[in-house]
């Protein structure tokens, strides 16, 4: 899942990620674009919308236990990592980046 991958950077994440077999849903409020980028690829990429400062939206808002979000640059490595040659031991890990909220880790 990226959000806000309906166009720029996240975009070409996710056309790269495609581009090299994987799969992705690609989450956004702008629904036109993010369901061209999905129809571009077909079935490894599906499109849901969906708005991460939405706090009327009804669902938990995400949360760190580290008493912030994650940087740009700490979640931009993680994705370069999961898409690179090094990390081939792996066939399909859902990785969470969430400061520890999932794992109950102190702040």
């Amino acid at each position: 899942m990226i959000s806000g991958a309906a166009r720029g950077i996240r975009a070409e994440a996710a056309r790269f990620l495609l581009a090299e077999g994987g799969e992705v849903a690609i989450g956004d409020v702008l629904d036109a674009q993010g369901e061209a980028l999905a129809a571009e690829f077909g079935e490894p990429a599906l499109y849901a919308h969906l708005s991460v400062t939405d706090r009327a939206g009804g669902g938990p808002r995400p949360t760190s236990r580290r008493g912030r979000s994650g940087r740009t640059p700490e979640i931009a490595n993680l994705i370069v990592y999961l898409a690179s040659d090094e990390f081939t031991f792996s066939t399909g890990a859902g990785l969470v980046a969430d400061g520890g909220a999932l794992a109950g880790l102190p702040a």
